[in-house]
């Protein structure tokens, strides 16, 4: 199961999303920060060494990341 996190969650955060995931059936966890799926979501080859900004405004939060 892949799930994506905000990027300012703490480590306790991450484990209670984990102990959730593995609760529901998940055999295997893999989180991934909210601005780096919105960044493979819109097409960005994120191992190239090129900068790019995401910016990712939601509902109740915003983020903003450079991805390099």
């Amino acid at each position: 199961m892949v799930i994506c996190i905000p990027s300012g969650i703490t480590e306790v955060e991450k484990r209670a999303v984990r102990d959730s995931a593995e609760h529901a059936g998940a055999k295997e966890v893999w989180m991934i920060q909210e601005p780096m799926a919105a960044a493979i979501g819109i097409g960005i080859d994120v191992e190239q060494p090129v900068g790019s900004m995401i910016i990712d405004i939601g509902g109740g939060t915003t983020e903003i990341a450079v991805i390099a």
